[in-house]
């Protein structure tokens, strides 16, 4: 259940800034759902989700956004490439289009811009998306928070991902990754090695029942 209020919080956020009378609370609420959505869908750290540039690191082609950080801007020295879920680039172009230019200093480079069109500070960003967090699904999470719990929620889900989340994360050793979201996804591990055994044991009757 705190998965699903996690993972929903960005469109619901995204509605409630739609319907939302006040200009500034319209903008406030889209910039929550844009900033939890990429931290979902990238993982990213806070430093590289707040210093987003739009003249750089965000792309468009053939409809499909994609975000490119260079490793001098990662805290370990390694690039992160991403392809943008199709949702989540929806809610970034809805948002540079029509809440963005709402506020202060929004002919900066920045996709989440200060006031003086540097990059938002940490607290300015993410000390109101806490507090909403809380107040609207009741879950306690800080951003750095959301890296470990994604990453968790996918390979207790599917522990083959582990390399792939290693590789999200911008781990240099998949060791590190191994060492802190792998250990908890025994029951899947249990289940699938099942199946795999089940097909092993009865492969008439399991391709029937697959056809």
């Amino acid at each position: 259940e705190n998965v699903k209020k996690l993972l929903n919080f960005p469109s619901s956020e995204a509605t409630r800034g739609r319907n939302a009378k006040n200009p500034h609370r319209s903008a406030k609420c889209f910039e929550r759902a844009v900033t939890v959505a990429l931290l979902i869908s990238t993982m990213m750290r806070a430093k590289n989700i707040r210093t987003i540039r739009l003249d750089t690191d965000l792309q468009w082609a053939d409809g499909q956004c994609y975000l490119s950080i260079p490793g001098d801007r990662v805290k370990n020295g390694v690039p992160l490439e991403f392809e943008i879920p199709p949702d989540v680039s929806t809610l970034i172009t809805e948002y540079i289009r029509d809440y963005r230019p709402l506020f202060p200093g929004s002919d900066s480079v920045y996709l989440f811009p200060a006031q003086d069109g540097r990059p938002r500070p940490h607290n300015s960003l993410f000390d109101g998306l806490v507090s909403n967090l809380r107040k609207r699904t009741g879950l306690v999470m800080n951003p750095h928070l959301f890296r470990h719990a994604l990453a968790k929620i996918v390979v207790e889900r599917d522990p083959g991902m582990a390399l792939s989340i290693s590789r999200q994360l911008g781990h240099k050793r998949i060791d590190t990754t191994m060492q802190h979201y792998l250990g908890t996804e025994g029951r899947v591990v249990s289940r699938r090695i099942d199946e795999i055994v089940s097909d092993a044991r009865n492969p008439t009757i399991n391709l029937r029942r697959k056809g």
